[in-house]
């Protein structure tokens, strides 16, 4: 989906995938630099990449995670966002849960979608049902805003 949306230069496909991306990415790469420097896990998104058999295949995730968004983020960062992108990103956001929930496994908690990444303990009644209106709330908007609020600073 991420290159199509280059290769289209729908910008609204692409602030899309931002949306979607870009805090979970974050916050994956806050995870993986925290295990390397302390050992220890800050929320545990990144387990699979320490704990599996290593293999030359392990670049790709630690790749796609440290540059997609991020880079999608900056070629972007002059063109106005538009709010059709949070549309697309729903769009985006009901595909991933459904195929999550249909193809891996939920001891895996791929997507945060079974339990809060780093806050397992906590336990919310149909957390699973309305992750994607948790989703849409802390995770599309803010990153919507923070485009926004980057391109308004620029203009400046």
């Amino acid at each position: 989906m991420f290159l199509d949306s280059f290769f289209l230069k729908n910008i609204n496909l692409i602030k899309a995938l931002i949306n979607i991306g870009f805090i979970g990415q974050f916050i994956w790469i806050l995870d993986f630099i925290f295990k390397i420097l302390t050992g220890k896990y800050l929320f545990g998104v990144t387990s699979y990449i320490f704990e599996n058999n290593f293999t030359w295949l392990i670049f790709i995730p630690i790749i796609a995670h440290f540059f997609s968004t991020l880079l999608a983020l900056i070629l972007t960062l002059k063109e106005k966002p538009n709010f059709i992108s949070i549309g697309f990103s729903l769009i985006y956001l009901v595909i991933i849960y459904i195929l999550t929930l249909i193809y891996t496994n939920p001891l895996s908690n791929i997507n945060c979608i079974y339990e809060i990444c780093g806050f397992e303990t906590i336990i919310l009644p149909f957390y699973t049902q309305i992750w994607p209106f948790f989703a849409l709330l802390f995770i599309i908007l803010p990153t919507y805003l923070l485009q926004v609020f980057i391109y308004k600073k620029q203009l400046k």
